[in-house]
């Protein structure tokens, strides 16, 4: 059974999707100081419309960003060393493995850095107040709310911020710091974004600015591979980072099966003061290629994220989606008779923002044309 699986996923390799594949960018911003997440337009780029990195040959049969005896000294890879349950979004970001991902990315566009991203700087440099732009039957919609600038806030936030302002390495603004909702301290202050490192000499160095979180669903081996050695490691949905490919000879057979490199953060009990309490850890491994879930061993084939270089996309726009609710005041309305006037949907009828306008526009020629020249008949 174990051999006709290897076969298996031997052929899956060799099969390359025919179909253009495509992952998408959801659009964060600053717009008026407020943090606008806008999910119903998103960037949507071919995958192979990218270059491949530097230094990645595709055609090699073994390729890793990095090497497994150096993977365990990525910073973001390290355990935390201190009891991150009591502030969970240090906690939640660090067991989804986007803590590591940042780092191990980091390092695949540039193997001098190696960086432990500070959450804590990520969340003070956070607006106050956020707009999301969702769709629901169709119809865009702007919820308004307040940024949980907190232990416990949405993970996009966190992703919107290290998009928005780069990463901070956590030896420059600590993850330990004490942030509102902290299990020791529920009502502290947050802190002012930080000007200077914790040590109030060192100037706060920031990486992958311009860097995006790009998304994809459905992916199959040939996939995977093109987004590895276009745009770096992969996070699955099964939170494993894949980060290189490989090849496996079984001894029975001295057959050659293709591999993925894969690490996985791993939960690890920790005792310390007399205090249990649980810290993370890295496991590296591999997978064989169509199995666990990797490629086409998952009947939808696999999601997952990673992070790019998204200074190719253009600039997003408060106006590129606009909501019946948005105001004129940020986003004019069109010309009367005009498609772009057709497709605001901010005049379906008399009360909208636009319409009211209109409405008034055509009352004042009624009132020029008809009504006039009939009072001037008693004059």
């Amino acid at each position: 059974m174990l051999i006709f699986v290897l076969i298996f996923s031997q052929f899956l390799f060799g099969a390359r999707n025919t179909d253009t594949f495509e992952f998408y960018h959801d659009k964060v911003f600053i717009y008026n100081d407020q943090l606008i997440i806008d999910s119903t337009s998103p960037d949507i780029i071919n995958v192979t419309s990218r270059p491949v990195l530097p230094n990645v040959n595709k055609d090699a049969d073994y390729f890793q960003f990095i090497y497994y005896e150096q993977i365990q000294s990525l910073k973001g890879f390290t355990p935390l060393g201190f009891n991150s349950s009591k502030c969970p979004v240090i906690n939640d970001y660090t067991s989804a493995s986007k803590r590591a991902l940042i780092s191990i990315a980091a390092y695949a566009y540039n193997n001098t850095v190696n960086i432990d991203p500070s959450i804590t700087y990520a969340m003070e440099a956070l607006p106050n107040d956020v707009i999301k732009k969702v769709k629901t039957n169709n119809v865009i919609q702007e919820e308004k709310g307040e940024v949980q600038r907190n232990c416990n806030p949405a993970q996009n936030y966190l992703d919107a911020s290290f998009e928005i302002n780069g990463v901070v390495d956590s030896d420059c603004v600590s993850n330990e710091i004490v942030l509102p909702g902290h299990t020791d301290a529920p009502g502290t202050a947050l802190p002012p974004i930080p000007t200077i490192c914790d040590d109030n000499i060192t100037a706060i160095n920031k990486f992958l600015t311009n860097y995006k979180f790009g998304y994809f669903e459905g992916a199959g081996s040939e996939d995977l591979k093109e987004i590895l050695i276009r745009y770096g490691p992969i996070l699955t949905e099964k939170n494993e980072i894949i980060f290189g490919w490989g090849d496996y000879i079984q001894e029975e057979s001295s057959q050659k099966f293709y591999i993925w490199h894969v690490a996985r953060v791993i939960p690890q009990q920790v005792v310390a003061d007399s205090t249990t309490y649980t810290d993370y850890s890295i496991q590296t491994s591999y997978i064989f290629f169509g199995s666990e879930g990797i490629s086409e061993g998952s009947p939808n084939g696999v999601s997952g994220r990673f992070i790019f270089d998204g200074s190719f996309l253009p600039q997003p726009n408060y106006c590129d989606s606009i909501a019946v609710t948005t105001p004129k005041e940020d986003c004019p309305c069109p010309q009367i008779g005009t498609d772009e006037y057709e497709r605001d949907p901010r005049h379906t009828s008399d009360r909208d923002i636009c319409a009211s306008g209109s409405f008034r526009a055509i009352l004042s020629v009624v009132v020029v044309a008809v009504v006039l020249p009939v009072m001037m008949l008693f004059w």
